[in-house]
């Protein structure tokens, strides 16, 4: 999509670039402040001085734009262009790709303001939301949760709660009580294994616990086939707390002492956010005599999706291939034929090419879709 030579020597239609560039954006964002309570998403520093934009202007022609970046969110993103744009206009964006070079999102103009000048900023909102840990490089110990902000009657669902202090349990339930998430709680990593079999939607846990850690209940909840995301909750956030915890599976992590908004919004990344992403769920009914290896197979899956995401940064497209053909050949007899569907052209796609770059669209949407599966 990106064409060089559209640029004429100008890094964006302003031809800011470097130091230029920064101070204003600096000065932009030092003016406007960290947050808005209208916006559904974070906005998030996305600074790029050349970003490709495509504009379908109102009688239909189309006008290809570099523009400079400013920032990004979940839903959209924010450029800056040296002229007026109507809002309601159709954009197409090369966004940048720290691997891929670029993704490309589609959406419509929502707002045109102008700063000073000829420098206006284009708001646009994306028609399908993206998932900025593609984009951006994520610190799991630091506050990077997509809503602004949470309406807690818009949360709903199971929550185990394992924790062993009844204050703690009782402050949870306080932050909660104006929504329709239902509580569950366990003080101790023994308590939750009778628990398993129910359906849990999401875990808030203390990171230690009489009987172990945050790690080993993740371990004790994978083991009885529940993969539900974790949130833990930390006390101790030095850098060898934080290294203890590197990396362990856990999705995301809270300090103490803990705010009503901020369990709001971590509660709304998974129980909102990752839910309305669609999730992969078995069409076998509990009398179907296959329903048993459901929950090992949803643990495949997920297993399937670190190799192929490790064959895809390996470029290795003989062992994507071999992935893709085992998830199809699986998933049909196990309930999940959108998979299987998925996985086949996936297959197909790298069979034709033997390159994993030109077969990057299906082999992504196979990945999340088996990240996403679950076993109910």
């Amino acid at each position: 999509m990106p064409d060089q030579s559209a640029r004429k020597g100008r890094p964006n239609t302003m031809n800011l670039d470097g130091a230029a560039l920064l101070t204003l954006l600096d000065q932009l964002d030092s003016s406007e402040g960290s947050g808005h309570k209208a916006r559904e998403h974070v906005r998030r520093k996305f600074r790029h001085q050349s970003v490709l934009l495509k504009l379908w202007q109102s009688g239909g022609a189309e006008v290809s734009l570099w523009v400079a970046c400013r920032n990004i969110s979940r839903g959209g993103m924010s450029v800056l262009h040296s002229a007026y744009v109507h809002p309601g206009s159709r954009v197409a964006i090369a966004v940048p790709h720290p691997k891929e070079r670029f993704i490309k999102a589609t959406g419509v103009v929502v707002r045109c303001t102008h700063r000073t000048g000829k420098l206006h900023e284009i708001g646009v909102k994306f028609y399908e939301p993206i998932d900025l840990k593609q984009l951006l490089e994520v610190d799991e110990f630091r506050d990077f949760f997509s809503l602004e902000a949470v309406d807690p009657e818009q949360l709903q669902g199971t929550m185990l709660h394992v924790e062993e202090s009844e204050l703690d349990q009782k402050i949870v339930k306080h932050y909660l009580r104006e929504s329709s998430v239902r509580i569950r709680s366990a003080p101790t990593i023994e308590d939750v294994k009778p628990m398993l079999e129910d359906t849990i939607d999401v875990v808030v846990t203390n990171a230690d616990l009489s009987d172990g850690s945050a790690t080993d209940l993740l371990q004790t909840l994978r083991q009885g086939g529940c993969q539900a995301p974790i949130i833990a909750v930390l006390s101790d956030t030095s850098s060898l707390a934080r290294e203890r915890l590197q990396g362990s599976g856990i999705d995301a992590f809270l300090a103490k002492p803990l705010d009503q908004a901020m369990v709001l919004r971590a509660l709304g990344e998974f129980l909102i956010v990752r839910r309305s992403s669609g999730v992969m769920t078995s069409t076998l009914s509990e009398d179907d005599p296959a329903y048993g290896m459901v929950h090992s197979f949803v643990s495949d899956l997920h297993r399937f999706a670190k190799r192929l995401s490790s064959a895809v940064e390996k470029q290795d497209a003989e062992t994507a291939r071999s992935i893709c053909m085992q998830v199809a050949g699986s998933a049909p007899s196990l309930g999940f034929d959108a998979l299987a569907k998925l996985a086949t052209s996936a297959a197909e796609a790298v069979a034709q090419s033997m390159s994993v770059s030109e077969s990057l669209v299906p082999l992504r949407s196979l990945i999340s879709a088996c990240e996403r599966a679950q076993a109910i």
